[in-house]
């Protein structure tokens, strides 16, 4: 196929008809040469005088479009062609809608409207761009993975090179396709078509699971497993009959409660969540399922929550993983605690599991992904001190030794994380008096299998607490600048940040950041493509923030906060005799013997007031209310004046 320049007049129509159908928000971002898409402005009908892209996101990190950038600077435009017929090849058989668009450089776009007012995550959207991107060279998923400048230039919009992108598909079918958009459940049934599994298979045990996908149902009667698609959770079978007919259709167990009452849909929703939690199941993937339409009949079940509908089901499904944690418990303890040999190895491999994780659960993300590294540092730092596989230590010594957490950081993080089926911590006794919550540090889940021991991670795993530094700079940059010092000596060896990414885990727009964060350290040089470990050290930056002296002063609140802790138990437990010891007790007569005697002397030498001294009251009557008392008892209360002989009187 020959590309040729698109005329001003097609171009405008396929701009003015179709970027604001797509774009995610009311406005454009302009590109400048040398700079990029820098200018942002509001988005009209009028073609623009230069590139211009459109958000992908909204301002919630919201997508109702699956946009797939196709780029020939590597391998050519004959791969971009086959890579996007591919992929439309895919989107067409999961029964999505879709638009294809090509630049005058050879470059293409296949953008899918996805269901309207359904907005997905991009969590929800990655194991399918994942796929994708391992599966077609030319595709760069960048522009959705970037939740705050992720934009996709439109159809029409002028070329960098010159001329306009060229609608190829129909302006009359990309308009249906922008209008009435793809139907509910196309992410899950192209990840069916892609055959993305969230088990890992018997065939490869040893192999890492990757980034947790989307759990979907098929829409078919389950007797007729006729597409990948029936594929679930944790376990190999799927959700009770009675509970799957209630998630489905609606249709109400014919069970009863505690006391004897029949079952109402309250009860039946909350056996969904709880079966569903059992199975591993992540809120991530209820809410999936139900916008892929998969459970209309538990959707149904929060309608009389109008708009409100999944704050009331988050608030169910935190009871699903209470009642799915104490199911599970015994099994779990039992199935992990054989697992650790002790040690030092034992510790590293536990902590080198916790870690893989930590960067694979999807509830964890952002700044709680780091806290949850730091904490689990810290609580292997405790049971290496106490040699043992269960740790008893309070929040307070946890938040030093996870580099100055603040306490209530802590407690979140701990009931957070014990919560989550598959946690690598189990709460196995509360604590009561002087005694924290015991945790027993067991093997992590995923999908119910066991998180494998990735050998680059063991090996750079080391048990010690988190220094105070970071709590200064800030965690996230902490697994960064930890690769590079693995790396190389301190200003020896330059490191490309897409091997920093890939030691790491982290994403590459997380990586930059990273290596910004420490750049205002001082504490790495980089350059484009490039960064490396200067010979600044944690120790300079702890010493010339003063953090050990912010750990001193925090050690020294938390000894007296235990200390206020343990005299209040004593109290309670009546082991002392000083009700209020710091309450100085006062006399029942305040007065001293020689103060109250001449008191007493000075009122008895002046005697009572004479007569005229007394204000001119006679007994039984009332003085006289003024006129103005008068006014506006009238006005406010509807009084009436009455005389009667000489006394003004009110009724």
């Amino acid at each position: 196929m020959t590309i040729t320049r698109a005329a001003p007049a097609r171009a405008e129509a396929a701009w003015s008809t179709l970027a604001p159908l797509l774009a995610a928000r009311r406005s454009v971002r302009l590109w400048s040469p040398g700079v990029g898409f820098d200018q942002a402005r509001t988005l009209g009908r009028r073609l623009p005088d230069r590139p211009a892209a459109i958000p992908i996101f909204d301002a919630r990190g919201r997508t109702t479009l699956l946009a797939l950038d196709f780029d020939p600077q590597h391998h050519g435009r004959e791969q971009v062609i086959r890579d996007s017929e591919q992929a439309a090849q895919w989107i067409r058989e999961a029964g999505g809608r879709l638009i294809m668009d090509e630049s005058t450089r050879g470059g293409r776009h296949v953008l899918i409207p996805l269901a309207a007012h359904i907005g997905l995550p991009v969590r929800h959207l990655r194991p399918v761009l994942d796929e994708l991107a391992r599966r077609l060279p030319t595709l760069d998923i960048t522009p959705m993975t970037n939740l705050s400048t992720g934009c996709i230039t439109a159809p029409g919009s002028p070329c960098k090179q010159g001329g306009h992108r060229q609608l190829l598909t129909p302006l009359s079918e990309a308009t249906d396709a922008a209008t009435l958009r793809s139907a509910p459940g196309t992410i899950a049934r192209l990840s069916a078509v892609l055959q993305i599994s969230c088990i890992p298979t018997k065939a490869a045990p040893a192999a890492e699971p990757t980034d947790l996908p989307l759990h979907h149902y098929e829409e078919e009667p389950a007797a007729e497993p006729s597409t990948a698609a029936a594929a679930v959770t944790s376990s190999s079978a799927a959700l009770p009959p009675v509970i799957l007919a209630f998630a489905e259709h609606g249709e109400l167990p014919a069970r009863r409660t505690r006391r004897g009452e029949p079952w109402t849909r309250s009860e039946a929703r909350q056996s969904v969540l709880a079966h569903a939690a059992l199975r591993g199941m992540t809120l991530d993937a209820v809410l999936t399922t139900l916008a892929a339409g998969h459970w209309p009949g538990l959707r149904a079940a929060y309608e009389r929550y109008g708009a409100s509908w999944e704050r009331s089901l988050k608030a169910d499904w935190k009871k699903a993983l209470t009642w799915a944690n104490k199911a599970t418990s015994n099994s779990r303890l039992s199935a992990h605690q054989p697992k650790h040999t002790g040690g030092q190895q034992g510790l590293k491999e536990w902590l080198a599991r916790a870690e893989r994780w930590t960067m694979l659960c999807q509830l964890l993300d952002g700044q709680t992904r780091w806290t949850t590294l730091a904490l689990w540092q810290a609580l292997a730092y405790g049971a290496q001190l106490t040699g043992t596989t269960t740790v008893a230590h309070g929040r307070r010594w946890l938040a030093i030794a996870a580099g100055l957490l603040s306490d209530e950081t802590v407690s979140t993080m701990l009931r957070v994380l014990r919560d989550i089926p598959g946690s690598p911590i189990l709460l196995i006794e509360k604590g009561t008096g002087t005694q924290a919550d015991r945790y027993a540090l067991v093997t992590p889940r995923i999908n119910g299998h066991e998180v494998p021991v990735d050998p680059a991670i063991l090996d750079r795993t080391t048990i010690d607490p988190v220094h105070p530094a970071w709590s200064v700079i800030g965690l996230p940059a902490r697994q960064i600048y930890e690769a590079l010092d693995r790396a190389a000596d301190a200003g020896q060896y330059n490191v490309r940040p897409q091997d920093l990414a890939e030691d790491t885990g982290m994403s590459p727009t997380q990586t930059y950041q990273a290596l910004i964060r420490l750049a205002e350290f001082n504490l790495v040089d980089r350059g484009y493509g490039w960064a490396r470990r200067t010979t600044r050290t944690l120790i300079d930056i702890a010493t010339e923030h003063a953090t050990d002296d912010l750990r001193a002063e925090r050690i020294a609140r938390h000894r007296a906060e235990r200390q206020a802790w343990h005299d209040l138990l004593a109290l309670w437990n009546g082991e002392t005799t000083t009700d209020c010891p710091d309450t100085e007790q006062l006399p029942s007569d305040p007065w001293l013997d020689a103060d109250r005697q001449d008191y007493l002397t000075s009122v008895l030498a002046t005697g009572p007031p004479q007569t005229d001294e007394l204000p001119h009251t006679p007994l039984g009557h009332q003085a006289e209310p003024d006129q103005h008392t008068v006014d506006l008892l009238v006005s406010l209360l509807g009084a009436r004046v009455v005389q009667q002989t000489s006394d003004l009187q009110l009724l």
